[in-house]
């Protein structure tokens, strides 16, 4: 069976046939959930994917079928989890994510006895990443989420500013505010 393309899909969910929202849950759900992945805890992570599932059929009326589809719910996702970083407040959750390969090689490379120096290299660099983890705590929901699309995950301004649903220039405003206030936070550390 061959799947139809996602304009008809779309048509016919908004005539009344709602079960084939399960088409594009199918289709995007492994987009959704590598977005979900990188921002929110994993324990969380299936409920926040499950919400913006939902989100997107709420508002699949006012879908302008001039983007992606794809495009359209992956700006939901990115929302969706800023939502669920400010439903936490601030009890905020640290992200600690089962390790991974370059956790695992890390270490290994630690426990083989590596040279004194790659073994400086590599601590300077986790401990650069934990800084950086740190302070992106520190910052609003919207603001973490955007410096994470840009300069991590090297999302074009164009599609970062169309996931959070702001126009270029808020989007670079907020990107320059977001890597000052960074810089503001890592300058008050001791030692700095």
């Amino acid at each position: 069976m061959t799947v139809p393309r996602e304009a008809e899909i779309i048509n016919r969910i908004l005539s009344g046939s709602i079960d084939d929202f399960e088409l594009l849950v199918e289709e995007h759900k492994g987009k959704v959930f590598s977005i979900v992945r990188k921002r929110v805890p994993p324990s969380d992570a299936e409920e926040v994917a499950h919400k913006v599932f939902i989100a997107a059929f709420k508002a699949l009326g006012s879908f302008s079928q001039n983007k992606p589809f794809g495009n359209w719910l992956s700006g939901i996702a990115v929302r969706s989890c800023c939502n669920y970083w400010r439903e936490c407040g601030s009890s905020r959750k640290v992200l600690a994510a089962a390790p991974d390969n370059e956790h695992l090689e890390w270490l290994e490379k630690v426990c083989r006895g590596d040279s004194l120096e790659k073994f400086e290299t590599l601590v300077r660099r986790q401990e650069a990443k934990e800084l950086i983890g740190w302070c992106l705590n520190k910052l609003s929901p919207e603001d973490r989420a955007l410096l994470e699309m840009i300069y991590f995950e090297d999302w074009p301004l164009k599609e970062a500013a169309a996931a959070m649903e702001w126009g270029m220039a808020k989007t670079k405003i907020r990107a320059m505010r977001a890597k000052a206030k960074m810089k503001q936070i890592i300058s008050k550390l001791p030692g700095e």
